[in-house]
């Protein structure tokens, strides 16, 4: 795994996790892939570890692939969802002690984590209704969605809505993330029922997903797949679970 994350003049402006090559068999033996992560952090955060250790989350995804290179890259929306498998965790007070030595409530880091995942939900939501009319006022349109979901104030001369590349470099990809949260939370939840507390490490982590759910690559249709993964269909029950389970904290 290959680490590129300081700043230089002409670099990609994005984090973004690829391959340098991906796995296959030689001479009789599997090659794993070979990851490379690329950002410009010149400054710390919460914000900055979640997209560096979602990027990171690709990487050892790309790694831990078996199939054929046919079927090595599975799709988007699940490659996209398991990233924040292990990059929900940074929000957690167990993933906080161990790497920074201080933590904020449960309660507080769910609220943190959920406000992202939302404001994707939103992003989701504005690509659908843009494509749908694509005259419409995008200023006018993100101010509705924000204030009416978000409660966020008012600001349509302010086009705040561009701030992520993809709505430019690969439009109807936003529905990745939105989508993506329930996926994440189900494969949370199984891993957790499966191998114990994961967020501030766990041995079996690496090799019991590779095992059970990322070896396969794309072999298998992303609802197949997650059922063979889960036992049953995905379902948005986890979320929704989770988020209503902040107001029961803070009693």
């Amino acid at each position: 795994m290959l680490f590129d994350i300081k700043p230089r003049p002409g670099k990609a402006p994005i984090a973004y996790a690829d391959t340098v090559r991906i796995g296959r068999t030689l001479n009789g033996q599997w090659r794993p892939a070979l990851s490379r992560i690329s950002a410009n952090y010149e400054h710390g955060g919460l914000y900055t570890l979640n997209e560096l250790t979602h990027e990171t989350g690709h990487a050892v995804h790309y790694m831990a692939v078996r199939a054929r290179p046919a079927y090595f890259w599975a799709d988007t929306l699940f490659i996209e969802a398991f990233a924040d498998v292990p990059s929900w965790s940074v929000f957690e007070p167990a993933w906080q002690e161990k790497y920074l030595g201080r933590s904020v409530s449960q309660s507080d880091g769910l609220r943190e984590l959920y406000s992202l995942v939302m404001l994707d939900v939103a992003w989701g939501l504005f690509e659908i209704r843009m494509l749908r009319a694509p005259a419409t006022d995008p200023n006018a349109l993100w101010t509705e969605i924000t204030s009416r979901y978000l409660g966020v104030a008012p600001h349509p001369e302010l086009s705040w809505w561009a701030v992520r590349a993809q709505l430019a470099s690969n439009p109807g990809y936003m529905i990745n993330y939105s989508i993506g949260a329930i996926v994440t939370a189900d494969l949370r939840k199984r891993t957790r029922a499966a191998i114990g507390p994961i967020d501030a490490g766990n041995a079996q982590w690496y090799s019991w997903l590779s095992e059970n759910l990322l070896k396969f690559g794309g072999e298998f249709d992303t609802s197949q797949l997650l059922e063979r993964f889960l036992g049953r269909p995905l379902s948005a029950e986890s979320l929704v679970e989770e988020i209503a389970s902040i107001k029961s904290m803070q009693r």
